[in-house]
């Protein structure tokens, strides 16, 4: 299993949810949504201003398909993770799966607007969540067994994305192609492999120690082939067998390695990170809400959005966006402050030996039926909630529009004055020529009146 997050040049919007639902994978029934509310998401997203408005992404799986109690196990782990304990309850996020590529992918999306203060937030920033995010992905597959994209076994020659499908294929033939000609004996290094392809009309774009980026002909971009025969140390057969061997030494090292201790290591690490995010995430709420204070919106509005960031939506299946703002509330049931929050709520570690039906965010039976409880008083307001959070997305659409029409007019206004000030300035310059034209004609006249008097003193 992998975590992708998807980038945007234009900040995204509902485009996202028409490519995950589109109309073919739902008629194929490979598209499906598992969490959250589609309607609700799309009306958030509109109701957005910013020019960033969603945070987009995926766990992508090798294996076809999992338990259906495992992917919201893991869906909610993730969440954990990603936003920590602290923002639960003030994010809206929808789940789609998708399995039209022969294995499971879990799409998320997320609306980069916190739901309590109203401003825009960004979910993940790659420097500063990379590294937490890492030692998820490290920690889930270690736990659950997925196939681990950092096994050396599963590396591949061939680097970069695989979305141009037609292009990679010329590629992975190329790759082919060489392999064997190193195979029968026809390369025997890998300067012989360059001269090799640029005899073919293959151009080499650049060298690296242990790879080297090609360009077919009649293609704009070029492609990265890394490892073995491309290898700088690839000056030999024999020293070709020497880096194969390393490789194989890598692959048993990765499968011998002690998987409870790393397991151990992993769990210490990702709990001390989510931690330091919860921190984060609890002074910059504690500072946005006395900056609130200081201008409160109306009480109808207030208040619904507050019942929305402590319910958000939850349908009779279960569908829901936020399940952790629960676990926040047992948490400050049993005593606990908020420096602790990050380690009551942090991943629970699970040793490989043991059963897989516990939960990764429950520590005991005890929470996990108190959850259920407060859970059903949740779902008895669903209906009276969803209203209120539409009302007010209409209210603040009519604002929006009426913002809108006063920018437009604003843009006219300034746009006049704009014309206004450079025919002013157009006539100022053409009255500055004229007046200096008569000043220089005078000034000529009155010259020509001395000379003909200094002519006729001369006489």
């Amino acid at each position: 299993m992998i975590v992708k997050f998807f980038s945007s040049r234009n900040g995204g919007g509902t485009a996202s949810i028409d490519y995950l639902l589109n109309k073919k994978r739902i008629q194929d029934k490979t598209a499906k949504i598992l969490q959250g509310d589609e309607k609700l998401t799309r009306e958030l997203i509109k109701s957005m201003s910013q020019k960033h408005k969603v945070c987009v992404g995926c766990l992508s799986f090798e294996e076809k398909n999992i338990d259906e109690a495992l992917k919201k196990e893991l869906m909610n782990s993730f969440e954990n993770m990603l936003l920590t304990p602290e923002m639960q309850g003030r994010y809206n996020i929808l789940w789609v799966e998708h399995t039209d590529k022969n294995r499971l992918e879990l799409n998320f999306v997320i609306p980069k607007i916190d739901l309590k203060s109203k401003k825009a937030f960004n979910p993940y920033f790659h420097m500063a969540d990379y590294k937490r995010k890492d030692f998820w992905t490290d920690f889930i597959n270690l736990s659950y067994g997925f196939t681990n994209p950092k096994d050396p076994a599963k590396e591949n020659t061939l680097q970069g994305s695989k979305k141009e499908y037609e292009l990679i294929k010329d590629y992975e033939a190329l790759d082919i192609f060489l392999h064997n000609q190193v195979a029968q004996g026809n390369i025997t290094s890998r300067n012989n492999l360059i001269s090799l392809l640029k005899t073919y009309n293959v151009e080499v774009t650049r060298e690296g120690k242990d790879y080297i980026s090609v360009k077919l002909p009649e293609n704009k971009k070029a492609k990265r082939f890394k490892g073995g025969i491309y290898d700088e140390e690839f000056t030999s057969p024999r020293e070709l067998e020497g880096i194969l061997e390393r490789i194989k030494q890598r692959e048993r090292a990765f499968n011998e390695r002690d998987n409870r201790a790393e397991l151990e290591r992993v769990k210490q690490e990702l709990d001390k990170l989510i931690q330091s995010k919860t921190r984060y995430y609890y002074e910059r709420n504690s500072k946005r809400a006395l900056q609130d204070k200081q201008n409160t919106p109306s009480v109808q509005v207030e208040q619904s959005i507050n019942e929305f960031s402590n319910g958000i939506y939850y349908n009779n299946d279960f569908k829901h966006d936020n399940m952790v703002s629960v676990d926040k509330t047992l948490s400050n049931q049993q005593g606990f402050d908020d420096k602790e929050r990050g380690q009551y709520l942090s991943v629970d570690t699970k040793g490989i030996d043991e059963t897989r039906t516990k939960s990764l965010l429950f520590q005991t039976e005890l929470e996990r039926i108190e959850y259920d409880n407060i859970r059903t008083r949740i779902n008895s307001r669903n209906r009276e909630l969803t209203e209120r959070i539409r009302k007010c997305i209409d209210t603040n659409r009519e604002h929006s529009t009426e913002k809108q029409r006063i920018i437009a007019r604003t843009s006219y206004i300034n746009n006049s004055l704009s014309k206004l000030r450079d025919f002013i300035q157009e006539q100022f310059r053409d009255y500055r020529e004229r007046v200096k034209r008569k000043i220089k004609q005078l000034l000529e006249k009155e010259n020509k009146k001395t000379r003909n008097r200094g002519e006729r003193f001369y006489r």
